[in-house]
């Protein structure tokens, strides 16, 4: 009788065990959730094990049963007109790149932060000659409006029984007056570059 009971004792130890192995097997991995936000002006890009999600400018949205441990990538995208600024959040690894990483370990809530771009202001160039029909004053790099600093090559050419005398302008810096061909750094206004000649005996 005692073999008996210590065999149904032993046959309800093993039931245990592979019982409790089998919920061990069975266990439900640990799972988060990544709260996305994106401010106006541009739009975010998730990626969760190849898996994409765009969230629009202004837009928010939960991605579910992240499994612990995963990289989940975040991509901003800068709508025209405004730049990213930087990331909110943790456990964000750059916070000033448009590209950067989180490594799930809870539930988190990232914001992405746009903002609309100042226009730089630009200015219009005019050249011009003195006396008329003296000569030929030309913007050779033809690219204006300009924005202040840029450097600008111009060149004057004289008309016949005429000579170069030099530039001269209410603003910017010349980098010889004295020269027919020369640059020019546009100030920040509107400017006349004039191209001065006089008239040379024959």
């Amino acid at each position: 009788m005692k073999r008996f009971n210590m065999f149904l004792i032993m046959v309800a130890l093993v039931v245990g065990m592979m019982a409790c192995g089998s919920a061990l097997d069975t266990a439900t991995p640990l799972v988060y959730a990544l709260d996305v936000s994106s401010t106006a002006g541009g739009s975010v890009t998730v990626t969760v094990d190849e898996k994409e999600t765009v969230i629009g400018p202004g837009e928010t949205e939960t991605i579910l049963d992240i499994p612990a441990g995963t990289d989940v990538e975040l991509a901003a995208s800068p709508s025209e007109e405004y730049g990213f600024v930087e990331w909110l959040g943790e456990p964000i690894q750059y916070v000033d790149s448009l590209v950067t990483t989180i490594h799930m370990q809870d539930d988190y809530r990232i914001f992405a932060v746009f903002q609309e771009l100042t226009p730089v202001p630009t200015y219009e160039l005019s050249m011009a000659v003195s006396p008329l029909n003296s000569g030929t004053a030309t913007d050779e790099t033809n690219a204006g409006p300009y924005q202040e600093g840029v450097l600008i090559s111009i060149e004057a050419v004289a008309n016949l029984g005429y000579g170069f005398v030099n530039w001269t302008a209410p603003a910017g810096v010349f980098g010889n007056a004295d020269a027919a061909e020369t640059t020019f750094i546009m100030p920040g206004q509107t400017v006349t570059v004039t191209a001065n000649f006089e008239i040379v005996p024959l």
